[in-house]
């Protein structure tokens, strides 16, 4: 019976550990001053907001994918 009580304390300790977890980090204001690739530099610097990196990204994985199947071995079964 003990036991049983016991468990079901460090159980409610727990979930109120679990719960309380996301409101005690918003306590943690950091003081953020702008981005760090840019410090040094003019201040009225600005990055771009979108750029093309992850186009050229996808466009390789496709080509690749698709240079793939000319290697394939057309000898082979779908049973392999």
């Amino acid at each position: 019976m003990i036991v049983a009580m016991k468990l079901r304390f460090v159980a409610f300790y727990c979930w109120l550990i679990l719960l309380a977890s996301p409101v005690l980090s918003l306590a943690d204001d950091l003081d953020v001053k702008g981005d760090a690739r840019l410090e040094g530099y003019n201040p009225t610097a600005r990055l771009e907001s979108n750029g093309v990196a992850m186009g050229w990204l996808l466009l390789i994985a496709l080509g690749v994918v698709a240079l793939a199947v000319l290697f394939k071995d057309a000898k082979r079964s779908h049973l392999d």
